[in-house]
């Protein structure tokens, strides 16, 4: 009789365990974004080493802006890292050269 317990409690465990594990690859379907139709702008991270900063990290877009941004955030800082990018102007002096200051939204990684 104990056994017959044991293997219907086993039984039903891994009857749940299998359930359980189905749903989550169920909900982990991934989306495409489409970053463009959101309001985002293609642009590029470039690294100057002979400027100061915060004029040696400035942002190109795909378009031809150059935007300077105060507040870019550590993990995208690296010369030639790409990027999605939502921004606005902001209304202060330039500290560079030749470009736009920019406070940015959102920032995403290509």
């Amino acid at each position: 009789m104990k056994s017959l317990f044991l293997f219907a409690l086993i039984a039903l465990l891994f009857a749940q365990c299998n359930k359980s594990a189905g749903n989550l690859v169920e909900g982990s379907q991934t989306t495409k974004v489409d970053y463009k139709a959101e309001g985002f702008t293609s642009a590029t991270i470039v690294w100057d080493k002979t400027a100061e900063a915060p004029c040696n990290y400035l942002i190109h877009t795909k378009d031809g802006q150059i935007l300077e941004a105060m507040d870019l955030s550590e993990d995208v800082k690296e010369d030639g890292t790409r990027i999605w990018l939502k921004w606005m102007a902001q209304r202060r002096p330039s500290q560079c050269s030749g470009a736009q200051p920019v406070g940015i939204q959102a920032i995403v990684k290509r």
